[in-house]
């Protein structure tokens, strides 16, 4: 028995909190409107 992440398999998830997402060609799924996230400094 082999135990442990399959290829593209992710080891956790990110949720998208607010208004900034646009819908995705799947009805129970969304994607983030800004793709890159650069932080304050």
């Amino acid at each position: 028995m082999f135990s442990g992440l399959r290829p593209g398999e992710k080891l956790y998830e990110l949720l998208l909190i607010g208004e900034n997402v646009v819908g995705t060609l799947h009805p129970r799924s969304c994607a983030p409107r800004n793709r890159c996230y650069r932080p304050r400094r």
